[in-house]
């Protein structure tokens, strides 16, 4: 609780609706000062007198689990947040401003002991968290909200557009911490505030390093089951996430049937897939074959982070897609500093030579330079742990067959699924609203990847709403709400395409200068081949006779290809303009639906 005579700081999230505000004590000691607790985010606008977690005052006073972390300041707040990167504008790293600890006006809970399900006894778990909105009297508002694998549990600053107020023949939002009492918990084994590899093991006073125990993705419910019911959440109106945080929200409706309402599932699996558990291999291979890593013992100063960079770059490919990567970058030289990049342009010939030159390509800058920003804000045993926490996960162990634990799953669901996600495709979807009963399936249309859930927020945001408003997505409603996912998709792109245009002409038109070059020099020696087989002496030669059958031939050759290349980008670059013509197709279907 803030206490009554204590400073009160009231900071607006850059990108968020007016209802959520943000409301805490800087850190101080001394008479007035707070208890051993801190406000987290929540929408002060409402006037409630209740503490942080939406708790009375009294109740909270009396915990005396809660541990006070640093005030909260501002920071970008939006699920979309640009960034530039030389003359590229990404879609931004919502967690570009992360650091690892607990972030600021995030509030922890001490759970005094906690059994694995391997096994392992341990005492003084911390979980960090963030609350938003307020808890009512018999605690049966609660929402559990999921984060990704390497997200924080500061959810306004990932799907700050799917928080709202609702308001009547107005804008509907997901999430409403006017009505919800929302809870996000960061996973176990992260680095943002819970007990982790960083973290103090109390029996040895050193940090866990490599010796953290196992959390399965269940020990992450069980463990957010005790948060909850010492905030007084005594129901759950919804579970939802997205990737990592789908699997949890199945996970919370499989466990705590009767606890639980409703689940929205975006972007995730039922069980984790031999592609995926492959592909986090790969990256904790690389981790481990960083001479820094020592198995996991290393200390600060000496991470293994050329090893974490690189697991980095491998999963950001994973998160997109083929042709959202082709897209935007189009061979496109190396022309902005990023991670080892040159200053200056390169050329296509001028490809590194070794893995440590100067990239080539503006793919491996901005991979690199997504790799360096990567070990600024995590650490290399919370990223092998929270990937293991993965490979965990499958609703059904102990449980019994797939399809008929899923089958008993009979809880109003929304499965959603991304038609060009590689890491966890479609079918996986399908899957799971085919075999639960009381599931609608709905895809998004994107051509960017897995990452489209933390991208096409506003289509997300459309049809999770119309969900929890008890709207049921029949075929047609289906397929509406798809068409106006892919209009607002299409419409985003409009502008990078026509970027795209632009430069893909510019392109083609150097390369056209070249052909029409080589044709003239083509031509000259054309010239004076004629002017050797007709004997003319008043042009002496200047090369012995034949000589320049090759180089004509050559030249020729050369020629030929530039052209071709030239017609090739030409074409390319038309395609690229295509999106105009999705938004005009798209428009008539969906008039004729």
């Amino acid at each position: 609780m803030i206490g009554q005579n204590s400073l009160r700081t009231q900071v607006e999230w850059v990108g968020l609706p007016s209802v959520l505000r943000a409301s805490a004590a800087p850190s101080r000691t001394g008479p007035g000062a707070p208890s051993q607790r801190q406000a987290c985010i929540r929408p002060c606008s409402l006037g409630s007198a209740t503490s942080a977690s939406g708790l009375s005052n009294s109740k909270a006073d009396s915990s005396g689990e809660r541990r006070r972390r640093s005030s909260v300041s501002t920071r970008a707040a939006s699920g979309k947040i640009a960034e530039k990167d030389g003359a590229n504008l990404l879609v931004g790293d919502h967690m570009a401003a992360a650091v690892v600890g607990i972030p600021p006006g995030v509030d922890s809970m001490l759970i005094e002991r906690f059994s694995t399900e391997n096994g392992d006894e341990l005492e003084n778990v911390l979980i960090a968290y963030s609350t938003y909105g307020t808890l009512n009297a018999d605690g049966s508002n609660g929402v559990i909200v999921g984060h990704s694998l390497t997200s924080n549990c500061v959810v306004h600053e990932w799907w700050g557009e799917m928080m709202g107020e609702c308001v009547e023949d107005g804008k509907q939002f997901a999430l409403d911490p006017t009505t919800d009492f929302m809870v996000c918990a960061n996973y176990c084994g992260s680095p943002y505030g819970s007990t982790s590899p960083v973290t103090e093991d109390t029996r040895t006073g050193q940090p866990f390093g490599g010796n953290f125990p196992l959390f399965t993705m269940r020990d992450q419910v069980n463990l957010q089951k005790i948060l909850l019911e010492k905030l007084g959440v005594k129901h759950l109106t919804l579970a939802i996430g997205g990737s990592m945080g789908s699997m949890l929200a199945l996970e919370w409706v499989a466990s705590y049937p009767e606890f639980v309402d409703q689940a929205v599932l975006i972007a995730g699996c039922g069980r984790h897939t031999d592609w995926a558990i492959g592909m986090g291999e790969v990256q904790r291979q690389a981790i481990a074959m960083d001479s820094n890593y020592k198995e996991g013992q290393y200390e600060d100063g000496s991470a293994p982070t050329q090893g974490l960079a690189a697991a980095r770059m491998m999963a950001m490919l994973s998160y997109r897609a083929p042709t959202s990567v082709d897209e935007k970058f189009g061979r496109s030289p190396a022309t902005v500093k990023g991670a080892s990049a040159s200053n200056s342009p390169t050329t296509e010939s001028a490809t590194a030579s070794t893995p440590t030159d100067a990239p080539a390509f503006a793919v491996e800058s901005y991979l690199r330079y997504q790799g360096e920003k990567f070990i600024k804000r995590f650490d290399a045993n919370c990223y092998l742990q929270l990937t293991r926490t993965l490979d965990t996960h499958n609703v059904a162990r102990g449980r019994g067959e797939y399809d008929e634990v899923l089958g008993s799953v009979d809880h109003r669901a929304l499965v959603v699924g991304i038609d060009s996600d590689m890491l966890y495709p479609l079918k996986l979807q399908e899957e799971l609203a085919a075999y639960m009963p009381n599931a609608q399936l709905h895809t998004i249309r994107s051509p960017h990847g897995h990452d489209s859930f933390l991208i096409e927020i506003e289509s997300l945001n459309d049809v999770v709403a119309r969900f929890r408003s008890g709207v049921s997505l029949s075929a047609a409603e289906g397929e509406v709400a798809e068409l106006l996912g892919s209009l607002s998709s299409a419409a985003d792109r409009e502008e990078a395409l026509a970027e795209a245009l632009v430069a893909a002409l510019q392109r083609a038109e150097s390369a056209e200068g070249e052909t029409q070059r080589l044709y003239g020099k083509m031509q000259s020696v054309e010239r004076k081949m004629r002017v050797l087989q007709n004997g003319d002496a008043a042009e002496p030669a200047s090369t012995p006779p034949g000589a320049e059958q090759p180089e004509l031939s050559r030249l020729e050759k050369r020629a030929r290809s530039m052209h071709c290349k030239a017609t090739d980008k030409k074409d390319r670059a038309m395609c690229s303009a295509g999106g105009h013509a999705d938004v005009i197709k798209i428009s008539s279907h969906m008039r004729k639906v």
